[in-house]
């Protein structure tokens, strides 16, 4: 079988990159034919065959349609000289270009959804951008033959944006490559280690987390160093909010930011934590659609904290992995920090045993057998 993958990067470094990159991975090595198109080159793309880049930034298709239109022809002249099965869109801003994809017979499309882009039409406040937007919606999602959504969450939310979309939505919830060189066993006692991983932005909820942590400090003697992984921008004024709070809570010297780190610092910093806590808010338009990160935690034998109104609440399993909280309500964060940090209510191994169950092999041969099923109805 032959598949074109439609794709931002492959570099790992947020969650479309690192679902396209281990779906591409696991895919060739179950001997699949595979293309790739991208928006850019990266080291970890060159290792793979047949990958081009032409494609501008997810974001300049939302509405661009002579974007649409000049990445399309582009797209097609590939298409005819690799006649693959199925056309595979990782990222969904990318599936606008099937306004003017002209289909074949053979080929079969197929659009994973991972959360805040499955209904483009949401993330416009103007009437007449909304209006455009779901027009080409209507039209690419009639084109798209079956739709993987990484979590009953947004599967849940794109139902009620297009409820027509009821029976080509099927859910394979995301998973993870086992690092099988994880160190997953902490040495207890001393300073307790907290660990966010994600940009500093109002989405994310970092602002509630700190608030949450000082609540704790008040309550419990428990010392506690909470590292802050992830690009932020000194004067931004979400990031000057953050340093407020932490100054209010005589914080200072229990919270750091660390800013980008490399992967091995960052499995290093995930080894010797105590907890992992991103407590992303839903408003509406923006939504954590599963949470890989949290997986990523785990199988490092690092219980979770994550919000009760996104696609985590199928990337934690509660009272097992983790716990899912109201993102908004900072008193319940704390409690979870003391059941996790004070009472143990959480047991590392636990931990990993549900990380290892959401390996990316298992969730890969469930996505084959969606390729292999519409493939075969021609």
């Amino acid at each position: 079988m032959k598949i074109l993958y439609i794709l931002e990067n492959m570099d790992g470094k947020d969650g479309w990159s690192t679902y396209g990159l281990s779906l591409i991975d696991e895919v060739m090595a179950l001997g699949m034919e595979v293309r790739i198109i991208s928006s850019k080159n990266s080291k970890k793309s060159n290792e793979k065959s047949s990958f081009l880049y032409f494609l501008k930034p997810p974001k300049d298709y939302l509405l661009n349609i002579f974007n649409c239109f000049s990445a399309s022809r582009k797209i097609r002249v590939v298409i005819e000289e690799f006649n693959p099965d199925i056309i595979h869109f990782v990222v969904e801003p990318y599936s606008n270009i099937l306004l003017f994809l002209r289909r074949n017979k053979k080929e079969k499309y197929i659009l994973t959804v991972h959360g805040t882009y499955s209904y483009i039409p949401e993330l416009f406040d103007n009437p007449i951008k909304k209006i455009v937007s779901a027009l080409i919606c209507g039209v690419v999602f009639n084109s798209i033959d079956k739709i993987i959504a990484v979590s009953n969450f947004t599967s849940n939310y794109l139902k009620s944006k297009a409820p027509y979309l009821r029976d080509k939505i099927i859910v394979i919830k995301n998973g993870i490559k086992i690092n099988k060189n994880a160190r997953t066993v902490k040495q207890e006692g001393g300073v307790k280690k907290i660990t966010y991983i994600g940009a500093v932005k109002p989405r994310k909820g970092l602002y509630e987390a700190v608030e949450a942590l000082g609540i704790f400090k008040q309550n419990s003697n428990t010392p506690f160093i909470f590292n802050i992984i992830g690009s932020y921008h000194g004067g931004d004024s979400y990031y000057e909010k953050i340093l407020n709070k932490i100054k209010i809570n005589k914080l200072e010297e229990n919270i750091k930011f660390l800013g980008r780190v490399s992967d091995e610092e960052k499995n290093s910093l995930l080894s010797d934590s105590d907890l992992f806590i991103m407590t992303s808010i839903n408003n509406g338009k923006d939504f954590e659609g599963f949470g890989l990160v949290y997986l990523e935690a785990n199988s490092f034998g690092v219980p979770c904290i994550g919000p009760n109104d996104s696609g985590a609440v199928d990337a934690i399993m509660e009272g097992v992995s983790g716990f899912v909280v109201n993102p908004r309500n900072s008193r319940e964060i704390c409690d979870k920090v003391d059941f996790i940090i004070n009472k143990k209510a959480i047991k590392r191994e636990d931990c990993v045993d549900w990380a290892k169950k959401n390996d990316i092999k298992n969730r890969i041969l469930e996505t084959v057998e969606v390729y292999k099923d519409i493939n075969n109805n021609n």
